[in-house]
């Protein structure tokens, strides 16, 4: 991998953990209206783990994507705030105390490895979005390969 390429991952990397989308900051999401989620991502020799924490979102509504080019995972979608179906029994409900981030969510991964994209796998469970990406494994081994000789 040439240096630029190298840097521009180690880019990626850190606007990924800062929670700012990489590519072209004229893009909607580049404003950092977004809720952050939380991830954790785990790694075997055969693939990675990716758990988020989306309580309150509709798995429906959830868009996973990966760029091929760079590795990058994006997961966004909506954490709907339970006060607007609660406001609708009783108007007078005002939040006392707040600590859940609720609306819409953004998050990226830049992943070391590349991924078979089209064997991923996904399902929510307990409010937990788990994201299954199996790593590409190139076909290794001899080849034989006839030389002409001149």
């Amino acid at each position: 991998m040439a240096f630029l390429d190298k840097l521009k991952r180690k880019v990626d990397v850190i606007e990924a953990k800062a929670g700012t989308p990489a590519g072209d900051k004229s893009e909607p999401h580049a404003g950092s209206n977004y809720v952050q989620i939380e991830v954790d991502i785990y790694q075997t020799q055969e693939k990675f783990v990716i758990c988020a924490a989306i309580a309150g979102a509709d798995p429906d509504k959830i868009s996973i994507s990966i760029n091929e080019e760079n590795d990058t995972v994006t997961i966004q979608g909506k954490k709907e705030s339970p006060l607007e179906k609660l406001r609708a029994e009783d108007k007078t409900l005002v939040p006392h105390h707040q600590e859940c981030p609720w609306g819409e969510f953004y998050r990226q991964i830049v992943l070391p490895q590349e991924v078979n994209a089209e064997q991923i796998t996904a399902y929510e469970a307990k409010g937990i979005l788990v994201v299954v990406l199996p790593i590409l494994r190139l076909q290794k081994g001899n080849k034989e390969i006839k030389v002409e000789i001149k």
